[in-house]
């Protein structure tokens, strides 16, 4: 799990950062948090659940070939 930063400690290792427009970011993520807005975060699917990729070439069907149809 992930720590939580510490403003004193972002400020202190990067000096050019404005602390106002720091504070400013910080209460606009928490309005969109009281809002019921959250990070997506990376939605990985699990081993489980994902799709398995095939290896297997079909030789009835390939997509690189044009396919001609008489009516």
């Amino acid at each position: 799990m992930a720590r939580k930063l510490d403003l004193q400690e972002i400020l202190k290792k990067n000096p050019h950062i404005d602390p106002q427009k720091l504070a400013e970011a910080g209460k606009f993520t928490e309005q969109l948090r009281k809002l019921g807005l959250s990070k997506r975060g990376y939605r990985l699917p699990s081993p489980v659940t994902r799709r398995r990729v095939t290896t297997e070439v079909s030789e009835e069907f390939d997509p690189r070939t044009v396919q001609l149809y008489q009516r």
